[in-house]
């Protein structure tokens, strides 16, 4: 989006600009927590998919969405006890750690963490489970250290008038999002403005752009952080200023994926050339697991550490 707005504010200091993985400042709330989670929930049916025909998945062959639904269960119920501890993991917190594994995405690593989850496992294994899932929304952040609120709550206006509202979002979210059952990332980036000090500076506006900037947007089709509907919006506000690079592919973030994105995005930025319409590159699957298809042991659970969600992060 700072791309975006400084195309729009400084037209004559853009040559050439790609902007991957965009937002659509249009949205108000309710569009904003509906697309997002279908984007979270549409990266989990990839997870699914995906381990559904490569056996190499740890899951390969059983019922992932029920394990999955098995272990937000327990979690619903506080059961779901990790190490140190032992500590409850919220259903939240599971969400969460799932949602980072998709930006990668991290797939292999997403399947082994649920399966040390679901059987007993020897207390190392489960502490490094815990560490995964006991390091995400707990602490709070030091505003200087992580400045999230201070600046998406001066780009959004996120307005929520009372729990009750809250609470209806969140059921229509759960029918969006039957397994996800939200995007940790929209929820999080709501609740975390409810009661900021300051206003919002820059709320949400249509995109204005003036002739002149060469603009390519770049998305990948499963991005569980910004949808390609948020790129598809912004695309048709930019009208004939732009053009747009699909990545049939997952997770957040296109530049370096591939061959293809990487020489398409260079091409363009160094001649200015654009690509055809409906220009698209396919998809290249994450890495096969370094470890057997086994109970993970400590070493080999190596998804990253749920930190506060947020939009610029991309392993």
């Amino acid at each position: 989006m700072i791309g975006q707005q400084y195309a729009e504010r400084f037209p004559h200091r853009v040559r050439a600009m790609t902007l991957d993985s965009n937002m659509d400042h249009r949205l108000g709330i309710r569009r904003f927590l509906a697309t997002q989670t279908d984007g979270a929930q549409g990266s989990f049916d990839e997870f699914v998919a995906w381990c559904d025909r490569d056996s190499s998945c740890p899951l390969h062959g059983d019922d992932l969405r029920g394990v999955w639904h098995d272990l937000l269960a327990r979690a619903d119920r506080g059961e779901l006890l990790v190490e140190p501890g032992p500590v409850a993991v919220t259903a939240f917190e599971l969400i969460n750690a799932v949602f980072s594994g998709l930006y990668g995405p991290h797939w292999h690593q997403l399947a082994e963490l649920l399966v040390t989850l679901d059987q007993p496992a020897p207390a190392p294994t489960k502490a490094v489970a815990g560490h995964q899932l006991a390091t995400g929304l707990a602490a709070e952040a030091d505003v200087s250290a992580a400045p999230f609120q201070a600046i998406f709550c001066q780009d959004w206006d996120l307005p929520v008038p009372d729990h009750r509202e809250f609470a209806r979002q969140l059921r229509q979210l759960d029918r969006i999002a039957p397994d996800m059952r939200c995007s940790p990332l929209a929820v999080y980036a709501t609740v975390a403005c409810l009661g900021w000090p300051s206003e919002v500076t820059n709320p949400q506006q249509p995109l204005r752009v003036p002739v002149g900037p060469q603009l390519l947007l770049t998305s990948a089709v499963h991005d569980p952080s910004t949808p390609y509907a948020w790129t598809l919006g912004a695309l048709s506000q930019l009208r004939r200023h732009a053009s747009l690079l699909t990545y049939e592919g997952w997770g957040h973030g296109v530049y370096g994926r591939s061959d293809c994105t990487t020489g398409t995005i260079d091409t363009f930025l160094v001649s200015l050339h654009r690509p055809a319409q409906g220009a698209s590159c396919p998809g290249v699957e994450p890495a096969p697991a370094a470890t057997p298809h086994r109970v993970p042991t400590p070493d080999a659970v190596t998804v990253p550490p749920p930190e506060q969600p947020r939009w610029w992060h991309r392993d």
